[in-house]
């Protein structure tokens, strides 16, 4: 049996609904590397849903621990936070809390681009 997109969608919204799930999941991005860095791969996965990228955005101060992340000395993490912030900035509204964060470049890309 074949997995489709659709499937794979189901799931990433299931565990966005649970209960502070993503919440809990932003919060380890704070914490130390190793589980900072496990944070950002299920949270890589989850972002395949454009749902879900809405509700990691909409976390408070998610999208700033993404961007201190891309500065850090750990390169994959920041890599894997650079990824995340690329999946966010699909939404408008997570462009504009990037821009907030200092965070310039998927704004810039918007205004230069002329994508709505």
């Amino acid at each position: 049996m074949q997995k489709k997109d659709s499937d794979t969608s189901f799931w990433q919204e299931d565990i966005a609904k649970v209960d502070n799930a993503l919440g809990l999941i932003v919060r380890s991005l704070s914490r130390q590397a190793e589980e900072r860095k496990l944070a950002l791969v299920l949270l890589l996965e989850l972002s395949k849903c454009k749902m879900v990228c809405s509700l990691i955005g909409s976390i408070q101060g998610s999208i700033l621990l993404l961007v201190s992340m891309i500065n850090s000395d750990d390169v994959e993490a920041a890599k894997h936070a650079h990824e995340l912030l690329v999946k966010l900035s699909v939404l408008d509204q997570n462009v504009i809390e990037m821009a907030k964060a200092n965070y310039l470049k998927p704004l810039l890309l918007k205004l230069s681009t002329g994508i709505p």
